[in-house]
């Protein structure tokens, strides 16, 4: 292969240069060259054989170069011109196969790498002026991400379904529960490089989500190669979470630790039960010398305020949960489908005004928590 190109700090021994195996055409009629990083003192770039007709159809930077008939296009590479970029090879790899082949990206639902590849392709497209597929990217990253309660627990059923095909494969000892399972981990979103890209980029709207769902991660858990083999237990690219974004996870979870115990508190006073079915012990609570003794013989002659007070024991709990959207739910469950030990401490369970009270109550605080989310991760 001809090539032209004189580099005055690496003698051409010292050059090496590799073709893209998805983006060298054999019919492309342009060469891109991008350096790629190195360790040594050779240098070593990416090569593109592309199509001038679709960079132009795409980018009016590069329609006005090709039609420059002034144009310095002199370097050949392979019998073509050759244009050298001066930008990341990564990111313009991740531009080209993203113009070339939207649908590897568009039929990757929900895959962690998405706004980490997308972000730097994103900024080349705004420098090359490629409005539609900058567009189109950002919309590809935001779309993973629900903007709604309701959105966010379809997310959640999707992921819950293939949970119990995973476990269901794995306790009957069949060998594609590996595969489940790796399609669970490249189904499960990143939210650090998400937010990242939502703050480079303009779009703020999948921020509290996207910091709620980092809130449920521990910080000691960083991202490595089995996250693509297990989403358990959950990751994220702490290394790209900076000082002010780390800031808003450990607000946003001191807060979410306060609504634990803000919740825990409203259904030890009763406020969860219907009017009609309040013990007087929660309107007139008896002194601290009464005792807890004396508080369950109480709760004995008040059956719904007893459910609810062991709810709180039982499924409530007293740690707190980083997912206080799914805790709530899973206290309307256990009203529906009781433990086995909840039926034995409550036999009576709820009368039919506080069972609708205690769904109403449940379906209003997620809705009241969701709308919270912004300002618990101080982001307004």
């Amino acid at each position: 292969m001809e090539n032209r190109i004189s580099h005055a700090t690496a003698t051409p021994d010292k050059i090496t240069r590799e073709e893209h195996p998805q983006l060298y055409f054999a019919n492309g009629d342009i060469v891109l060259q991008a350096k790629l990083p190195s360790e040594t003192e050779n240098l070593s770039f990416q090569m593109y054989c592309v199509h001038k007709a679709v960079l132009s159809l795409h980018s009016v930077v590069f329609s006005n170069l090709f039609a420059d008939g002034s144009a310095n296009l002199e370097s050949v590479y392979d019998g073509r011109p050759l244009i050298e970029m001066f930008d990341d090879a990564d990111d313009l790899s991740n531009l080209l196969l993203f113009v070339y082949k939207p649908s590897d990206y568009l039929m990757r639902t929900s895959h962690p790498d998405t706004p980490f590849e997308l972000r730097g392709a994103v900024r080349l497209a705004s420098k090359y002026l490629l409005d539609e597929a900058r567009a189109d990217m950002i919309r590809r990253v935001t779309m993973d991400w629900p903007l709604t309660i309701d959105d966010w627990d379809i997310c959640g059923g999707e992921r819950e379904g293939l949970v119990r095909v995973w476990r269901d494969q794995r306790d009957r000892n069949v060998s594609s529960h590996f595969v489940t399972q790796r399609t669970i981990a490249v189904r499960t979103l990143e939210p650090v490089s998400a937010i990242v890209f939502a703050q480079e980029h303009g779009c703020s709207g999948i921020l509290p989500v996207a910091f709620y769902r980092l809130a449920s991660i521990d910080i000691s858990a960083e991202w490595e190669l089995r996250c693509y083999l297990s989403a358990e237990p959950p990751c994220a690219r702490w290394s790209l979470c900076d000082k002010e974004n780390l800031v808003r996870y450990i607000k946003g979870r001191q807060a979410l630790e306060g609504y634990h115990r803000a919740v825990a508190r409203q259904m030890a006073a009763g406020d969860i039960l219907s009017e009609n079915c309040l013990p007087w012990c929660t309107i007139d609570p008896p002194s601290p010398s009464t005792g807890d003794d004396n508080l369950e013989e109480y709760m004995k002659d008040a059956p719904c305020f007893h459910f609810i007070w062991t709810l709180k024991e039982l499924v409530w709990g007293t740690q707190p949960s980083y997912d206080p959207l799914a805790a709530l739910l899973k206290l309307a469950d256990a009203e529906r489908s009781p433990s086995e030990k909840l039926k034995r401490t409550c036999p009576h369970r709820l009368c039919l005004e506080c069972k609708d009270s205690l769904h109403k109550w449940v379906h209003s605080a997620r809705a009241g928590l969701w709308e919270c989310l912004p300002n618990y991760f101080q982001l307004q």
